[in-house]
């Protein structure tokens, strides 16, 4: 009986982790995306001689 209660939530469980890995991809991608578009802009604004360079960490320009 213990190794039958187990095995049902352990499939629970997983089918669990395959209904949420898609929204976790999705997650990855905008954080990648937004991680992306910090680089860019910090390294636009170096660049450019009117605005001071923004420090990434602190996010102050």
């Amino acid at each position: 009986m213990v190794q039958n209660r187990v095995t049902l939530s352990w499939r629970n469980i997983s089918k669990n982790i395959r209904s949420h890995k898609k929204s976790v991809t999705q997650y990855q991608t905008l954080l990648n995306q937004a991680s992306l578009w910090a680089h860019h802009s910090t390294h636009k604004l170096s660049k450019n001689n009117s605005l001071e360079r923004c420090d990434s960490k602190t996010w102050h320009c």
